[in-house]
């Protein structure tokens, strides 16, 4: 049974990271792969863009017309009249000014989102890093205290069999202190295996398979 936990955990651990190897990933990496960092300027333009049609309100209407004196009388083409115009708005209440306003505070608000959240994800990143960094600490003692408890059991295998002067059996107790070092040894192999993902989750990495990048896209 622990022998298939510890096949399963590594099983596990290859497929979920895919050859995504922590360290060589930096918050640089990161940006590049975040798909909600990468929209912002796309987010900006648009706001841009509503920018320029509030702005559109202000250009006259420019009108166009053909008509004739009576259209129930037979006239010659010389009784058409060509009609050339202009149509803006003298008073409005300062509806177009306030929409122009509005729609530029907005671009000023999704510029601050965009900053605040930049800076949340660069601290998510930086807490994913220290994070990895101490599970894999951790995993790396982990596995030396397997190593020690198996030669620990080595030893007591091959001492001829006395008592540990508790009552009990040595090759069983060191039997138990290997197993449990193996179990703990999983469950920190599992902790890094989550904190390895949550790098590989926050640098684009895990979702990059799942997203087409259109092209002319940034």
């Amino acid at each position: 049974d622990k022998d298939n936990a510890v096949g399963q955990a590594q099983s596990a651990d290859a497929q979920v990271l895919a050859g995504f190897r922590p360290g060589t990933q930096d918050w640089a990496t990161a940006q590049q792969g975040s798909i909600e960092l990468r929209s912002q300027p796309v987010r900006e333009r648009l706001q841009q863009i509503h920018i320029t049609a509030a702005r559109a309100a202000y250009v006259p209407d420019l009108l166009l017309g053909l008509q004739t004196p009576d259209p129930l009388s037979g006239v010659s083409d010389e009784d058409f009249y060509f009609s050339v115009g202009v149509r803006l708005p003298i008073w409005d209440g300062w509806k177009r000014a306030r929409e122009v306003t509005r729609q530029r505070e907005r671009l000023v608000q999704l510029k601050a989102r965009g900053a605040t959240r930049e800076a949340d994800l660069r601290a998510e990143w930086r807490n994913a890093e220290n994070a990895w960094r101490a599970a894999e600490v951790d995993a790396r003692l982990a596995a030396l205290r397997v190593e020690t408890t198996a030669l620990r059991l080595r030893q007591a295998e091959l001492t001829p069999a006395k008592d540990d002067g508790n009552g009990g059996d040595p090759v069983a107790a060191a039997r138990r202190q290997w197993l449990e070092a193996r179990v703990q040894g999983v469950m920190k192999r599992l902790e890094l295996s989550r904190a390895a993902l949550q790098l590989r989750y926050l640098s684009g990495e895990l979702l990059r398979p799942y997203c087409a990048e259109m092209p002319g896209e940034p």
